[in-house]
């Protein structure tokens, strides 16, 4: 790596020339969504060449699904790409709120990847490893806490999905939001998610096991993708193809590898038509199974990648209402609600929660009739709170992200921390956070942190009783 302060120098540059541009063009939707995608492309391959970090990392994965959630439906509307789009943000926007929104973004992106850049070339995350609470005594304990997690989490999950699916086939969609479950409840549910990823990274030289392993996984989410609620399991799928990916499939010009990108491809072209078939059908009632699959035949026909920019791409919505009525409307949240969202953490004993309710969703500072329909956008949580300011602050989440990249990159060397775990943990509950809100993955990052390092350490205690008795 060349010398720190000239890696520095050249990602302010960029950031710099970027920024510059999006004041110039602050009005033009068009010449921004260029821009927006120039500045992502740029960033990837300076990262690539000045910190030789791969095309598949973390710090990418995350740049690159902040993009499709937020600059997706502009993609298709500046560049005239027809998609099926269920919630248009065209005809609930101006063009010059669209601009004022996508420069916003822009500005965020760069402090984000500053933030990266600055803990690669300068934070000591190797400290973390030697932390005595997340060294493994066995490395085989990886594997017996990602059992225990998948087991404990199993009939909660599929008491959830199936439930859901129920519901949906008796009345669509709409109907599923009859089902209650204890917030806890769809925690601990996640376990069994969060136990696949983790396997995926045990087995990460299973070729054999790894696929099984995908199948198994993508298979577990079917019922709930078909009910309609399919946010968390895309992003659950996505995490698990990335790991198959980043560990397995090795990129060789012979036919072994092109046919298993060919194989993978088919698998995500299958999974891409079924989200778009929901997203479409999902107010529908259906009165059997039958009837369901052949409304499903004609998507299959269809290029997926188009409608799932038009499906997810969005996200971009709940900013650019956010900066309408904020400050207009409502003020700033000034922090609170990232504080208020730390009280999630707790079990909602009593619902004393509830009297919090409106401090831990953003959506909730606008009028009703916007509200009930937005979901969340972390881009559009910074400016709630801190308005303009936020550009700063992003450089934190730019901090932490580039903290995970440096563990999970070292963890391809060392195995013997859990910090590859809870990072691998941590990181999808970070892709989800990107169109939700901070106060609805801060109790799955805690919860399953504090779980793993507790049941790493009653597997130390019983492995050293044993050595003790043998001794």
């Amino acid at each position: 790596m060349e010398n720190k302060g000239k890696i520095i120098f050249g990602s302010c540059i960029l950031i710099l020339i970027v920024s510059v541009l999006s004041l110039i063009f602050k009005t033009y939707t068009f010449s921004l969504t260029v821009l927006s995608l120039i500045q992502l492309v740029a960033i990837v391959v300076f990262m690539k060449i000045k910190l030789k970090m791969k095309f598949l990392s973390a710090a990418n994965i995350f740049l690159l699904f902040s993009y499709i959630f937020h600059v997706g439906q502009y993609f298709l509307f500046m560049f005239k790409l027809t998609a099926d789009i269920p919630f248009n943000i065209v005809s609930l926007s101006s063009y010059l709120e669209m601009a004022k929104a996508l420069q916003f973004y822009i500005l965020c992106q760069n402090s984000i990847f500053l933030g990266i850049v600055i803990v690669c070339l300068y934070f000591p995350t190797k400290k973390l490893l030697s932390c005595k609470a997340l060294i493994l005594d066995d490395q085989k304990n990886i594997l017996k806490i990602a059992v225990i997690l998948i087991l404990l989490g199993i009939f909660p999950k599929l008491y959830i999905d199936i439930s859901k699916l129920k519901l949906f086939l008796d009345g669509g969609y709409l109907n599923t939001y009859a089902f209650k479950s204890f917030g806890f409840l769809n925690v601990i549910a996640h376990f069994v998610e969060y136990g696949i990823l983790i396997l995926l990274y045990y087995f990460s030289k299973n070729k054999k096991m790894s696929l099984l392993l995908l199948v198994a996984g993508i298979m577990l989410e079917i019922p709930i993708i078909l009910s309609g609620n399919r946010g968390w399991a895309i992003i659950c799928i996505l995490m698990y193809l990335w790991l198959f990916f980043k560990n397995i499939i090795v990129f060789k010009f012979n036919i072994k590898s092109i046919f298993n990108v060919v194989l993978i491809l088919i698998v995500l072209w299958f999974l891409l038509s079924i989200v778009n078939f929901i997203s479409d059908n999902r107010s529908f009632t259906f009165d059997s199974i039958k009837d369901l699959l052949k409304l499903y035949v004609p998507y299959m026909k269809k290029f997926p990648l188009t409608d799932i920019l038009g499906e997810f791409g969005g996200t971009m919505i709940s900013l650019i209402y956010i900066m309408r009525f904020v400050p207009v409307v409502s003020p700033h949240g000034c922090g609170v609600g990232y504080v208020a969202g730390l009280l999630n953490v707790f079990p909602n004993i009593g619902g004393f929660l509830s009297n919090f309710r409106e401090e831990m969703v953003f959506v909730y500072a606008l009028p009703p009739e916007v509200s009930f329909s937005l979901g969340g956008s972390y881009i559009g949580e910074l400016y709630y709170n801190f308005g303009y300011f936020s550009i700063f602050f992003a450089l934190i989440l730019g901090i932490v992200i580039g903290i995970i990249f440096n563990l999970l990159q070292q963890m391809e060397e060392e195995n013997k921390s859990l910090v590859f775990p809870v990072c691998i943990c941590i990181f999808a509950t970070l892709l989800w956070w990107i169109r939700d809100y901070f106060s609805g993955i801060i109790r799955e990052i805690v919860w399953v942190s504090i779980f793993i390092i507790i049941v790493n350490l009653i597997l130390k205690w019983k492995g050293r009783n044993k050595f003790n008795e043998k001794s």
